[in-house]
């Protein structure tokens, strides 16, 4: 049986979802926000906004921190600071931020070098 009969996958703009309000149950976010640019505010109000009261969002992601800039190679690193491209939306601050602005409780919040993984509940 497996699960092709139970999953449908649907390719579509994450920053203009075809979905309802409150559509899902739970969102899983896997290494997506540190690479949406200019349309992370966008998703992430699609993800607010798609998610059920009660809904669970989970979030594995990169982190731009000491790790980070010592294993980036030099050119990567100075791109991204000529840029101004800065880390603060991988912080902790800026998760709470976004979890305040959705309406969402921080359930638990882990950082380990260069990764960040978060659940929240709506």
């Amino acid at each position: 049986a497996g699960v092709r009969k139970k999953v449908e996958f649907i390719n579509m703009d994450a920053h203009a979802l075809q979905f309802q309000d409150g559509y899902f149950d739970i969102i899983i976010c896997a290494y997506v926000i540190s690479h949406l640019g200019r349309y992370r505010d966008s998703v992430l109000k699609e993800v607010c906004r798609t998610l059920k009261v009660g809904g669970r969002l989970a979030v594995v992601d990169n982190i731009r921190d000491l790790t980070y800039v010592l294993l980036s190679t030099p050119h990567m690193f100075l791109w991204s600071y000529l840029r101004g491209k800065k880390a603060k939306y991988l912080t902790k601050e800026f998760w709470r931020e976004i979890i305040s602005e959705c309406s969402f409780t921080l359930q638990s919040y882990a950082r380990r070098p260069g990764i960040v993984k978060l659940v929240a509940n709506k």
